[in-house]
């Protein structure tokens, strides 16, 4: 059996229409407020988070300022000590210890001892760099002086005059060594001569 009303709702559909709509947008109002204030929070946490990340990325930059600084001078001593070291090893190369003319002098002083029986026929000048001489550390503790070479070639009548020649050259005080490479016979003119080669170092 059904129940029947005891109530009857006498007020205007219009008014409870309002009201209705009324309730409903305040309950729609509450949620997108609750979403505001949640969208609102989280912009504002991201704001201070990229706040304090672009304070912190200044301050780094500050830091790190100085050490850029300090970079740029190293790399320019770097340069300049490099354009130095060129310069120098120009300098060592164009500083002969030894002028050709001397040698030439002090050559020619041994070749007359000789009385006329050895002729120097060609003069080779040679300079090397010798390698850096390094401490256990392996760092270059000195820069040893260039060695050069003078090679002599020519012929002597036989083979005790150009031994008389390198012993004159020795005697000298002016090379480190004297060495007689070559020394041989060879027939010319009716006459046997020797052809010498001599190295000397310096």
């Amino acid at each position: 059996m059904e129940r029947m009303k005891t109530s009857i709702n006498l007020l205007p559909w219009k008014y409870r229409r309002a009201r209705l709509m009324g309730r409903r947008a305040m309950q729609w109002s509450a949620l997108w407020s609750a979403v505001a204030i949640g969208t609102l929070a989280a912009y504002l946490a991201e704001f201070h988070r990229h706040r304090a990340a672009g304070n912190r990325l200044a301050e780094l930059q500050a830091q790190y300022e100085p050490i850029a600084q300090l970079a740029a001078e190293i790399q320019s001593l770097q340069a300049r000590q490099e354009e130095l070291a060129w310069r120098e090893a120009v300098l060592r190369r164009l500083e002969d210890p030894r002028p050709a003319l001397s040698l030439l002098g002090l050559i020619s002083a041994s070749a007359r001892q000789c009385g006329g029986g050895l002729r120097v026929e060609k003069l080779t000048l040679q300079a090397t760099e010798a390698p850096e001489s390094k401490a256990e550390s392996g760092t270059p503790t000195s820069t040893p002086p260039s060695l050069a070479f003078a090679t002599l070639k020519g012929i002597a009548v036989d083979s005790r005059t150009a031994a008389r020649f390198v012993l004159d050259l020795q005697q000298t005080g002016a090379f480190d060594r004297v060495e007689l490479k070559e020394a041989m016979e060879q027939a010319a003119q009716g006459r046997t001569l020797y052809t010498y080669c001599v190295e000397c170092s310096y």
